[in-house]
């Protein structure tokens, strides 16, 4: 379930390519973490709101910001909203 409010921005890759980015966290019986949503996933989630339930399936899941474990999408990634 999405705990947070869902924020955006742009940023500009290595290569200097600018893509847009959606960050927000999920949260559920055993804790929260933080989700990346980059390009095309940012766009399918523009309408995320806190309470909203998240299928992701082929997320990346590595080390973000302070050490913290964090979920990445990525070309393979699958996102969707749970209907209530």
């Amino acid at each position: 379930m999405v705990s947070t409010v869902p924020e955006s921005k742009e940023v500009t890759t290595s290569k200097g390519e600018t893509v847009k980015l959606r960050f927000f966290e999920l949260k559920d019986d055993s804790g929260s973490i933080r989700v990346s949503a980059w390009r095309q996933h940012a766009e399918a989630l523009s309408e995320l709101k806190i309470g909203n339930k998240l299928l992701l399936e082929n997320a990346y899941v590595k080390k973000g910001f302070g050490d913290k474990m964090e979920l990445s999408t990525r070309s393979a990634t699958s996102v969707s909203i749970v209907p209530p």
